[in-house]
């Protein structure tokens, strides 16, 4: 599986990155959002944003998951679509799990 690495750019502040020529700044959840309305007048995150790309709109109801769960990870093979009931379940299982180590 190739890894999108996200490229060093002059001018971007450390926390940033350009896909597709758009500004992508990483919130407090360290995930990728874009800098200004870029899809159907809005921001979107970065993981999205890619998905959409190469597969169209994510239906209703369902998530982007990043299977290696590093969300500095945005290569579109680093991605499946999960339910959103089984998406939150995943992660507080994955909580859960490290609460016991």
């Amino acid at each position: 599986m190739e890894v999108y690495q996200m490229p060093k750019t002059k001018g971007l502040l450390p926390h940033q990155t350009i896909y597709d020529g758009h500004v992508f700044t990483r919130d407090k959840r360290g995930y990728y959002l874009s800098s200004k309305p870029i899809h159907k007048g809005k921001r979107i995150l970065l993981h999205r944003y890619v998905w959409i790309k190469y597969n169209g709109d994510i239906p209703d109801g369902m998530s982007v998951h990043h299977i290696d769960g590093d969300k500095e990870n945005n290569s579109i093979d680093n991605y499946i679509l999960m339910s959103k009931s089984k998406h939150t379940k995943h992660h507080i299982d994955e909580i859960m799990e490290n609460q016991l180590d």
